[in-house]
């Protein structure tokens, strides 16, 4: 019996042609969890045009901030409880962190685990669609959406209206660098190794460096770096590093859902 295979293809998001605004982006959210939903009249309140609100959308989206039939996912809660207007840098990087997930903006998760170094953009572009056709990414359109998605997203990282004070990456010489990361919190650290941790008790400290989407593959950390990291995690409860031998690895010790560490640095902070 002969069986057919369909290949799922990702398709990429320009964003309607708008760049990260975050004011922008938190007048929306903040909408929303007011129950402003219909489009109308979120077009009404806010003076945008129907291309921007959708682009809006489609952010809100990818940072994980709104799910299924225009409501707010538990994540956007958070958020909007505590931080509606995106003013602290742990809720950045939350956002970035989120828009980092290959499903949510492919080209962003390929630069953090993959692309940085690369001189110009027309480098950058065959390197990322050489991973694209590995990862089922669709990067052949009709018109210049794979390269305007490119500049939307890393042009956020230099507008100050975006994710500039992070510096997550710095443009340098014509190419996307990676910076060197301010205010990192011991918490942020936290919630993306649970995030990303998949019914582990344990992983090894090697696999926690080289794991895509973790957080030294995130925050480009090297051994010492990470150790350290690690030890400030051991020293607030929340990890356990193991060193037998030449065993090294970290145990999970928090048995709570990762946004549980996300309301715990909001309410000491």
């Amino acid at each position: 019996m002969c069986r057919l295979f369909y290949i799922t293809m990702q398709y990429l998001k320009e964003y309607q042609g708008f760049t990260v605004d975050l004011f922008d982006i938190s007048r929306l959210l903040q909408m929303i969890g007011r129950g402003v939903t219909d489009k109308l009249k979120q077009l009404s309140e806010t003076g945008f045009g129907a291309n921007k609100v959708r682009a809006i959308k489609e952010y809100l989206v990818d940072f994980d901030l709104l799910g299924d039939k225009n409501l707010l996912t538990e994540f956007g809660e958070l958020i909007l409880k505590y931080d509606p207007r995106f003013r602290e840098p742990f809720t950045r990087w939350l956002l970035v962190f989120h828009w980092s997930i290959k499903k949510n903006n492919p080209f962003l998760n390929f630069l953090v685990n993959n692309g940085i170094g690369i001189v110009t953009e027309e480098r950058m572009v065959n390197k990322f669609k050489a991973w694209a056709v590995k990862n089922d990414v669709k990067t052949d359109y009709e018109s210049d959406m794979l390269t305007g998605m490119m500049r939307n997203t890393s042009n956020a990282f230099t507008d100050p209206n975006a994710f500039l004070n992070l510096n997550f990456f710095i443009r340098e010489d014509g190419s996307m660098q990676r910076g060197e990361p301010f205010q990192v919190e011991p918490l942020l650290i936290a919630y993306i190794i649970y995030y990303n941790r998949r019914k582990r008790t344990s992983i090894g400290f090697s696999e926690l460096l080289r794991e895509d989407g973790n957080v030294a593959k995130f925050f480009n950390l090297d051994v010492q770096t990470l150790d350290r990291r690690i030890v400030e995690l051991n020293n607030l409860g929340l990890t356990r590093l193991i060193q037998f031998a030449d065993l090294h690895f970290v145990e999970y010790t928090f048995d709570g859902d990762p946004l549980e560490l996300v309301q715990k640095y909001y309410n000491e902070n």
